[in-house]
């Protein structure tokens, strides 16, 4: 069985530990990714997801159109920011259907939340198996 493929489209990335949203707070560059438990859902919460050719996707937050960023080749403890171009990422299903990791394609890291607080960082962690590393899509108008 091949692993489900995310489809181009909008939105709302949910982490499957704590079910928070990630969130962009402003267009500022190197802004950092949060958590956003908020009920109410706005453009911040959105993500235009788009399949590359390879197999890859970016990720570009709807309202303030910067992309989902880290560095080359980042490591642990790195936060996942706003920037203006746009960074190539992995989607992988992992063993519980449509719960994904998200990974930067040159480096073995995984987007992750230390807690379920409000505006905690989205940062990059090493251990893919934790549902705290583990988000949802769900797609939204």
């Amino acid at each position: 069985m091949s692993p489900n493929v995310i489809p181009t489209g909008k939105y709302l990335i949910k982490n499957a530990g704590f079910k928070n949203l990630a969130y962009l707070p402003d267009s500022n560059y190197d802004s950092s990714l949060t958590a956003n438990a908020s009920i109410e859902i706005d453009g911040a919460q959105k993500w235009n997801i788009t399949q590359l050719s390879n197999g890859h996707y970016n990720i570009q937050n709807y309202q303030n159109v910067s992309f989902a960023s880290c560095g080359t080749r980042a490591e642990k403890g790195h936060r996942v920011v706003g920037r203006d171009n746009a960074k190539q990422w992995v989607l992988t299903e992992t063993k519980i259907k449509n719960q994904y990791v998200i990974s930067p394609s040159d480096s073995e890291v995984f987007w992750g939340l230390d807690n379920g607080e409000e505006h905690t960082p989205i940062t990059l962690t090493q251990t893919p198996t934790d549902p705290r590393n583990q988000w949802t899509f769900e797609s939204t108008p």
